[in-house]
This record gives C-alpha cells, sequence and structure tokens, in this order.
C-alpha cells in the first residue's frame, strides 16, 4: 500500500474513535473498504497473514457464499462465485459486493430474544 492510502487509513482509523457513533462507524467502513480496493486483508496490513495472500475479496467471497447461501439469490450466488476468478474487483462488482454482504450481514444476523 502507498504512503497516500496508508495516510488516508491512518486518518480513518483516527476516526473511528469519535464519540458520534454514525462517524465512527462510517469511518470503519470506509477504512475496510480502502483496505478491499488494495486487494489486501487487514492480516496483510499489519503484517499477521497466515500464509493466505488471496485479495481480500475472494476470501470474504468464499465466506459469504458459506454464511448466506440460504439467503441470496442464484443471481447473487452466481456473482459471488465469479469474482472468485478476479484479481481485483471494479467500483461497479465493488458496489454490488458490498450489497450482498450487506444483505446477507442483515439476514444472518442474531435477533435478540424478548
Amino acid at each position: 500500500m502507498n504512503l497516500a492510502n496508508r495516510t488516508k487509513l491512518a486518518k480513518l482509523l483516527a476516526l473511528t474513535t469519535s464519540n458520534h457513533d454514525g462517524e465512527a462507524l462510517s469511518a470503519a467502513r470506509k477504512a475496510n473498504a480502502l483496505v478491499k480496493r488494495q486487494g489486501k486483508t487487514w492480516q496483510a496490513i499489519f503484517n499477521v497473514d497466515d500464509q493466505d495472500n488471496r485479495p481480500a475479496h475472494i476470501i470474504e467471497a468464499e465466506r459469504l457464499l458459506r454464511r448466506g447461501a440460504a439467503v441470496i439469490s442464484e443471481y447473487e450466488k452466481n456473482f459471488l462465485t465469479g469474482v472468485l476468478g478476479f484479481s481485483k474487483l471494479s467500483p461497479a462488482q465493488d458496489d454490488k459486493f458490498a450489497e450482498i454482504a450487506n444483505k446477507i450481514d442483515v439476514a444472518t444476523r442474531a435477533t435478540p430474544k424478548p
């Protein structure tokens, strides 16, 4: 990751300490997006990678397919399977990927018991 992106990442991580939850959450999501756009994982960023040097979107797509197969459409399954073959995602693909990930996260989030 180049100096400009490392600087941006540091600023975003600093914003996660905000007392305003929305601002902190937004900064965390932007930091995650920046790491993904660089084709990195957080483990790689912090040099604790456990020998999995694949692009972050591939690791995440595999996780999403395992976790959310029951809640996504056939098109979305095919999309996630398709991105496994890409070394990098386009901005449009990245947006679709995030949309599917959010759908799975919402659908599989544990609902609190009354």
